[in-house]
């Protein structure tokens, strides 16, 4: 937005910086096989009894000092995403308001007619869906499903902070068949995520189906490439039946009261791996911490979520919730996004500037990221370099999210006189930062003050020099023309006489008399005058 300001006679133009928009910056997002998750099938399902206290607990949760509304549900086994995702939907909307979140439409296609796809949901305050495709060959010798990619991008950034999601739900089971159908899909995962290139922001979300990172498929993902997958949590080994490593796993949580897979938490089938772009804590990264199999405090091996209610990080309601609607638990993790700069004047020009007055504007240069804590944005690096009429710049400089910003003065120049203009350029080097480039147009006018008409050469002083240019152009030109009236004659010489002296000069100062000197050089002037006009 450009506003331009006037002050008495003092032109001033500005670019105001951009505000980011109203939402929380970082990520929660999660991935959850819900079993279905809703009753009964068909055109009007509604999730199971539960489902909603599950969900807001996951929004509720204090992680890294951050508790906010999910902004991704990646969904695996769901009937369609028009019934089954529509139910979530409006599940959410139904806590946090009509209209709050949105769903993929893409169909993934199975192997036979289960119905078994995955499919998303995301919140519109935070994040659009800019594209989604199903991919993959299915049969018996190949994937058992489509893959799924969305392609997302934060509110107030642009393409170069989106972010890619791999739904899959890999083929079950156990025998060297099964395996190879697990790895056949992982190889289409990975040949359409190298396509995307070097610097990708994407996750691997889904059912895995997987017992030990040995396995071929999940070696697959970790391959070198563009598209190179890493464990945000490095837990590698065998998982199945490893009471060592209960912290991780996700199936099954479920008691027995619902005809879901039983048998107790002793499996890590579902997760979230990553691309390095979202481990280097530039731009959009994956927050430390925060990846965690919801509900699971490692004391429910091989026993359902809902075992015992002692020492537990949710209460017993959520436990039983958790224990009821489905037979995998949802992986949760926290992403920060990308700074967003602001970059505007933080004080006004004053109403007149004179010849070498000293007048500086401060700058305000702030990380505006809307965040909970600090660690929920990127930092802002930033320059500041100035223009034109303009002094100051190569600053350099950074501000963290709720940093409050930093202050910067650039000064004007004011050692002539005339309209002057210059531009303040703020740009930020931060990975995918908003806002990243700031430029700043100034124009102001340097007066004169009171008495300035005589000051031919505008240096400042009415004196010698001036009186010099006078003479020159005396009946040549309109070089000393002080009255605006097309000729330089004996009018513009009392003007000059009149302002004779030091500027600058205030209306109630009193004009010095000319010296000696000068009243000397007038007459030899005017002598020599009068002697050429009578020949």
């Amino acid at each position: 937005m450009i506003r331009t300001l006037l002050f008495h006679g003092c032109v001033v133009v500005l670019t105001l910086g951009w505000l980011a928009q109203a939402g929380y910056a970082q990520l929660r997002i999660v991935t959850y096989n819900t079993a279905n998750g809703t009753f009964p099938s068909g055109n009007n399902p509604n999730p199971r009894t539960g489902m909603d206290n599950v969900l807001q607990a996951i929004s509720d949760e204090v992680t890294n000092g951050i508790a906010k509304p999910i902004d991704v549900l990646i969904f695996q086994e769901h009937d369609d995403p028009s019934t089954t995702t529509q139910a979530f939907v409006n599940l959410l909307d139904g806590i946090y308001g009509a209209g709050t979140y949105g769903r993929s439409t893409v169909i993934t296609l199975p192997n036979f007619t289960d119905n078994i796809r995955q499919t998303l949901i995301y919140n519109t305050n935070t994040l659009s869906l800019i594209g989604e495709k199903a991919f993959g060959t299915t049969g018996g010798s190949a994937a058992a499903r489509q893959s799924a990619r969305f392609q997302l991008r934060p509110v107030g950034y642009d393409s170069s902070a989106d972010i890619y999601i791999y739904n899959d739900h890999y083929k079950a089971g156990t025998t060297g068949t099964d395996q190879s159908r697990r790895n056949f899909e992982a190889q289409f995962v990975r040949a359409d995520a190298d396509a995307l290139g070097q610097g990708t922001n994407a996750i691997y979300a889904g059912d895995y189906n997987i017992q030990s990172s040995s396995e071929a498929m999940y070696q697959t993902l970790l391959g070198a490439g563009n598209g190179q997958a890493f464990d945000p949590i490095s837990t590698s080994g065998t998982w199945h039946n490893n009471s060592s490593l209960a912290a991780v796993h996700t199936q099954s949580p479920h008691d027995g009261s619902d005809g879901l897979v039983t048998g107790g938490l002793d499996d890590r089938f579902d997760f979230q791996l990553v691309t390095g772009e979202l481990l280097d804590n530039e731009g959009l990264s994956y927050i430390p911490g925060s990846y965690h199999a919801f509900g699971n405090d490692g004391v429910s091996y091989n026993q359902a979520i809902n075992n015992t209610f002692v020492g537990r990080s949710q209460t017993s309601g959520v436990l039983n919730d958790l224990a009821h609607v489905s037979d995998h638990l949802p992986v949760v993790a926290d992403y920060q996004l990308p700074a967003s700069m602001s970059a505007t004047l933080a004080s006004a020009l004053p109403g007149t500037i004179n010849l070498n007055d000293v007048v500086n504007l401060d700058v305000l240069v702030e990380n505006v990221a809307s965040v909970l804590v600090a660690a929920g944005a990127d930092e802002l690096d930033y320059t500041l370099n100035v223009s034109g009429d303009l002094i100051g710049g190569g600053i350099t400089d950074l501000d963290l999210a709720l940093g409050g910003g930093n202050t910067h003065q650039v000064t004007l120049d004011t050692t002539t006189l005339g309209m002057k203009s210059g531009t303040i350029t703020v740009s930020s080097s931060s990975q995918s930062a908003a806002n990243s480039l700031v430029n700043i147009p100034i124009s102001f006018d340097v007066l004169g003050g009171t008495f300035l008409e005589a000051d031919f050469n505008q240096s400042g002083t009415v004196d010698s020099a001036d009186l010099a240019i006078w003479q020159a152009a005396y009946g040549v030109n309109a070089g000393g023309d002080t009255n605006s009236d097309g000729d330089t004659d004996g009018d513009d010489f009392l003007l000059w006489q009149r302002q004779v002296g030091t500027f600058p000069l205030s209306a109630s100062q009193a004009v010095p008399e000319p010296t000696t000197g000068l009243l000397l050089m007038i007459g030899i002037f005017f002598l020599g005058t009068r002697k050429g006009d009578k020949r």
